[in-house]
Order: C-alpha cells, then sequence, then structure tokens
C-alpha cells in the first residue's frame, strides 16, 4: 500500500510540474419495570460510608451585591510587533493583551465598547493593532487609544493583509480596506463558503484560495481586469509573500513559487518524497523558514539550506501545538493554554496573562459542570471525571472517584453530593447509577433495567429517581448500606397511579419541603405524589421548562416566553418583554429567579421585576445553572465565568 501511495504522489507531482511548464503563468418499547441486574453483593468495604468529618468552608474576599468571575483566558491568536511587544487576543471574555519582550510586563485592553468583547481576529497593520470582535465591529489600537473604526454586518470574521490593503473575510462575504475606505469586495466570481488565504504578487495582481458550496477549493487570480482559475494550485493550504517580493505556495509535500510571470515548482534536496511540510514562515531578510518531518530548512531565492537544528526539545506542557506562529529576533514565537511563549534555541521564556483570583482558575479547571454545594459551604465540581472540592480558599484535587483502582469516568450531566458527602451521579438515558465517598472508599455501581432521566435528594436523604417507561422510585441510602445492593426492596411507583392506562413519560423530578415528590411529563404536564396519591397539575409546558419549588408547596415554572405561578390551588401566567427561563431557582426569600435566555437575569418578587443585564452586572458572563449556596448567595454558572450575588 505505501509503494502505491508514494508512486502516486510520484505521478501526481511530474503530472503538475509538466502542467507547470506547459502553462506558464499559470415507537416507544414497552415499559420495563425498574428491577436491577444481578449484581454481586457489595461488602462493607465496597459501600460508600459517611466517612471522616471535613473542615467547613471559609471564603475569604466575598462581599454583598455582584461578583464575577471570568474564565481565565487563552491565548485565540497572537503575533510580534516589531516594537517589541507581543500580541495576543484571550477568550473568557475576551480583551487583548500586550506584553514587553524584554521584561514581561503585561498590559490589558478592552474594545472601543464599554465591556469586553470576544475578539475573532488581530493583525497588524499600518503602524496599528486591528481586532474584529464577534459583533462585527472593527477596531484600531495605536497610542494607548482605541478607534471604532467601522462595523460591519455580525458574522464569524478573519482578517487578511497584502500590505497595501487589509482585508475582512467572513462567510461569503469580503472587505477591503484601503487606509481610507472600506469597500465591499464583490469581485470573487461565483459563492464561495470559506476563505483560507489571500496573496498578492510582484505584478499587483490578488490570489485567493476558497471554497465553493459544494466544498470544492480554487485558487484564482485577479489581475485587476479578468480572472484566472489555477485548479493545478488548489493544494496549496497557504500562500506567503517574502520581504524579497517572491509569492510562495505551500502544500504539506509541494512548494511553488511564482516570480511576477512564472510558476515554478521547487525540490528539497535528497528523497524529496519522504518530506511533508508542517509550517512555513516568512524570514526578516526575505525567504521562507521551512518545518519538515525531516528536519528544518530555509530558502533563498532557489536555494534551499537544511538547518542544523534539534528541534525545539521539551515544550510546555501548555503549547499544545509543535508548530510556532512566528520568527522573531528573540526566537520562535508559541502559543500557549495561559500564555505566549519565546523558544531561543535554548531554553522557553514564558508570558502569562494576569494573574487571577482563585475562584477563576477553578472556573478554568471545572467550567459548568458543577455537582453542588454541601452544608460545610464547600463547593463540589466535575475535573474530567474526578471530583474537585473548594473551600474558598484551596481547591482541592486529590479526591478519587474509582473503581478498582480506575477513575469510574461517571462525571454524569446529573450529579447530587448529600449532607453526608456521598457523591450520585448519572447519565441522562442509561441504566447506571454510581456513588460513593469522594476519596473515602470504592464506588458502587447501581444496574437499572430502565434509563434515568432525572434524579433529586430528598431533606430525609433518600433518593428519588423519575425512570423511562414511566416510574419513579426512591432509594435510601442508609437502607443500601445496611442491605446491600442486590437485597434492596425496591418501591417503584407508576407515574399517575396503577389505574393509568397510558404510559407518562417522567422528565423532570424535584422534592418539596413537605415531601411531595413533584414530576414533569413530558408533553402532559406536572404531577404531584404524597401520602401515595397522584395528583394532576395541569400547566403543559414546553419539554425544556424549568421550575423550582417554594415554600408551602408554590411552584415556579418557566416556559416559552411566560413564567408560571401556582399558590397550591391556581396557576397564573406572569409575562414580561423578551423571557426564555431555562433555569429558574429560589431564593431563600422566596423570590423567584431565572436565567433569561435573552438579556440576563430576572428576579421576581411576586409582583415586582429587576433586571440584572449581561452587560453590565454580570460583566458579559451567560450563565446555564443557578445555585443557592449555604450562606444565602446565589450563584450564577457559565462555561466562560461566574457570578455571585448576595442581597
Amino acid at each position: 500500500m505505501g509503494g502505491y501511495v508514494k508512486k502516486f504522489r510520484m505521478g501526481y507531482a511530474i503530472a503538475l510540474m509538466i502542467l507547470l511548464a506547459a502553462c506558464g503563468p499559470v415507537t416507544p418499547a414497552p415499559a420495563v419495570s425498574p428491577t436491577q441486574t444481578p449484581l454481586v453483593k457489595p461488602t462493607p468495604s465496597q459501600i460508600p460510608t459517611s466517612g471522616s468529618p471535613v473542615q467547613a468552608a471559609k471564603w475569604p474576599s466575598l462581599h454583598a451585591g455582584w461578583m464575577t468571575f471570568p474564565r481565565p483566558p487563552a491565548i485565540r491568536n497572537a503575533f510580534y510587533d516589531p516594537n517589541g511587544y507581543i500580541w495576543a487576543a484571550g477568550t473568557f471574555p475576551g480583551g487583548l493583551y500586550r506584553w514587553d519582550v524584554a521584561t514581561g510586563a503585561v498590559d490589558r485592553y478592552f474594545s472601543a465598547g464599554s465591556q469586553p468583547q470576544y475578539i475573532d481576529s488581530l493583525i497588524l497593520w499600518g503602524g496599528k493593532v486591528w481586532v474584529v470582535l464577534n459583533n462585527g465591529e472593527v477596531d484600531s489600537f495605536s497610542g494607548n487609544a482605541w478607534t471604532t473604526e467601522t462595523t460591519l454586518p455580525k458574522d464569524d470574521y478573519v482578517f487578511f493583509n497584502t500590505d497595501d490593503r487589509l482585508w475582512v473575510a467572513g462567510a461569503g462575504k469580503l472587505y477591503s480596506y484601503n487606509g481610507n475606505d472600506w469597500k465591499l469586495f464583490d469581485a470573487l466570481p461565483g459563492e464561495y463558503r470559506h476563505l483560507s488565504w489571500i496573496a498578492r504578487s510582484k505584478d499587483g495582481s490578488l490570489w485567493f484560495s476558497l471554497s465553493s458550496k459544494d466544498y470544492a477549493v480554487k485558487v484564482l487570480r485577479f489581475d485587476g481586469h479578468n480572472w484566472k482559475n489555477y485548479d493545478n494550485l488548489a493544494f496549496a493550504r497557504n500562500a506567503i509573500t517574502t520581504a524579497d517580493g517572491a509569492l510562495w505556495f505551500v502544500a504539506s509535500d509541494m512548494l511553488v513559487s511564482f516570480d511576477g510571470h512564472n510558476l515554478a515548482p521547487l525540490v528539497l534536496p535528497g528523497n524529496y518524497f519522504s518530506y511533508q511540510v508542517k509550517n512555513s514562515l516568512p524570514l526578516a531578510g526575505g525567504g521562507l523558514w521551512l518545518q519538515t518531518d525531516a528536519g528544518t530548512f530555509t530558502i533563498h531565492g532557489r536555494e534551499v539550506t537544511k538547518m542544523d537544528f534539534s528541534g525545539f526539545g521539551t515544550r510546555p506542557a501548555d503549547v499544545y501545538d509543535e508548530r510556532p506562529l512566528s520568527l522573531t529576533p528573540q526566537g520562535w514565537l508559541f502559543s500557549g493554554g495561559d500564555g505566549a511563549y519565546l523558544y531561543n534555541g535554548a531554553s522557553w521564556k514564558k508570558y502569562a496573562f494576569p494573574d487571577s483570583s482563585l475562584i477563576s482558575q477553578l472556573v478554568g479547571k471545572v467550567g459548568d459542570r458543577i455537582i453542588g454545594f454541601t452544608p460545610d459551604g464547600a463547593l463540589w465540581a466535575w475535573d474530567e471525571d474526578e471530583p474537585v472540592r473548594f473551600d474558598g480558599q484551596r481547591i482541592d484535587a486529590s479526591y478519587k472517584f474509582d473503581i478498582d483502582g480506575h477513575s469510574a469516568g461517571v462525571a454524569g450531566s446529573i450529579s447530587h453530593i448529600d449532607s453526608d458527602g456521598v457523591l450520585w451521579s448519572a447519565y441522562p438515558n442509561t441504566e447506571t447509577l454510581s456513588f460513593g465517598k469522594p476519596g473515602g472508599g470504592k464506588v458502587a455501581q447501581l444496574k437499572l433495567r430502565n434509563p434515568i432521566k432525572d434524579f433529586a435528594l430528598a431533606p430525609n436523604g433518600d433518593l428519588w429517581l423519575a425512570l423511562g417507561g414511566g416510574y419513579i422510585t426512591s432509594l435510601s441510602p442508609k437502607q443500601v448500606e445496611m442491605m446491600g445492593l442486590t437485597d434492596y426492596d425496591w418501591n417503584k411507583v407508576r407515574v399517575g397511579g396503577e389505574q393509568e392506562s397510558h404510559v407518562l413519560e417522567p422528565v423532570r423530578i424535584e422534592i418539596g419541603d413537605d415531601g411531595g415528590i413533584w414530576v414533569y411529563v413530558k408533553d402532559i404536564g406536572l404531577y404531584k405524589y404524597i401520602d401515595k396519591h397522584w395528583n394532576y397539575l395541569g400547566a403543559n409546558l414546553s419539554d425544556k421548562s424549568a421550575f423550582a419549588i417554594g415554600a408551602n408547596g408554590r411552584i415556579w415554572a418557566g416556559s416559552n416566553y411566560n413564567l408560571f405561578g401556582y399558590d397550591g390551588k391556581t396557576w397564573m401566567q406572569y409575562s414580561h418583554n423578551c423571557i426564555f427561563p431555562s433555569h429558574v431557582t429560589i431564593a431563600p426569600d422566596q423570590s423567584v429567579w431565572f436565567i433569561n435566555g435573552c438579556d440576563g437575569v430576572y428576579r421576581f418578587d411576586g409582583k415586582d421585576w429587576t433586571h440584572f443585564a449581561k452587560e453590565k452586572e454580570l460583566a458579559g458572563i451567560i450563565p446555564t445553572q443557578i445555585m443557592v449556596a449555604p450562606d444565602g448567595a446565589l450563584w450564577f454558572f457559565s462555561y466562560s465565568g461566574w457570578a455571585r450575588y448576595q442581597p
């Protein structure tokens, strides 16, 4: 097979050379009872125990009102400034960072707007730093001041530079700026899906690599009047104009130069077909630097020189890509997970982001994979497949959730930790429930014959599960500890009662302070199970409805563009502009809080609405869930950052 591929590539290359020379310029399943699969009865050491108590959490530096904790940034893209700086666009929530190469000092800048925005692309052009934001705004930065240059239709944009012009490319749209005027470049023939690169050759022609709607790649040349298609250059994944004016088309195993008149393939010395070009960068004085799987090369004119270079040594752990971004007078510039790096041929120097708070570091570690708070005030979350405990002063990642010495791999999206510190976890629509005390013994796994839809912890410590097939069931951790899994006496309950002729599929389950079990049934509404009786409460909410139970069984539920309240007798509808409640929580003062899919968070006290804006109080954070901490503070969690509010 390898010989065939080699011959094919050689034949392809020879054909290309000949061509260049010739052309010149070229149905629901039946309900199954939730009985368990036979398991070996665990020994006492395998059954989770309460373990030893932990120190109560003490969170320093927290205050009343709003606080936000953005995710530590990662480098989106970076470049070297000949004035002695490294510039990088940061993620979460954005901003521009500048490091002094000599001192390592870092400054952070935001866009021309009042709030940080996500930077799609940045570039150095015309002596200024340019950024395009995810809202279409194009800003330039010079002399420690921002200027909004233009605002384009909202899209995902990327910059290109042909020295004489700055280009901004979006999905099917291309704009150019000559230093005075912005223009829509509508000369491109036909429609295209993606633009890979733009280059300019000595004769002033513009070259474009683009993919069409059917993903076919084309390389086109525009001389200012006419277009010409170069099918034989479609392999080029990059085009570089060097300081000496040569234009190079670079593929994984092919180089072609254009001097303004002729295309000329370049063959590397030795067995050319064993080389794979990984990276190509322009040299300051003209020419190219090539990184291949057989070493590094420099190219000046048509002269190829193999460098005496042993590689980049042991890269730092957060430098994931072995390909440098650019060559600088101080060495190769790399992008790292939490900063930029320079390698001078012998050692690495890191240019780190400003120190972030401990909570922000936790955000970077766990994102929005939150388990919950324990009564001691500690917050638990998932880091990959292992739990992490945070007491406000230390991120403790020493806890394990193991089966026979191996990670249980059960960091499910449904997770709860009870007052005894026992962690319960399951993936929705799977049949395995895992539970154990992190770091305090082995994990036990319970296999059900019905998929788990949701589960919740009751005040008495019992676990209630909503199961596919139309059932709910309870599990007492204390009885499991005494009886073992195989001897456990299941209390399965059919949703709606045994007399119900239809399968009522539960989607959500919550437990009220009166011991009532509230179940949301797909396409039907809410049911309450108490004293072994079912009550139907109506409220045919959407499948993605969010609801919470307040004092005295009062229900608050969100559906579509409405908020509903149930006082035990009657449903009331509370409408407000642009409400799409995706998560509802009851605060200690019984006010209802919900995440609005449009513009932040709302609080409703039964009479008045209070809006907390994404752009203001939440500082750009878009939360996905809300939790109440033991101290009564509300926490808003998202992948990009957390927010905390304490009245």
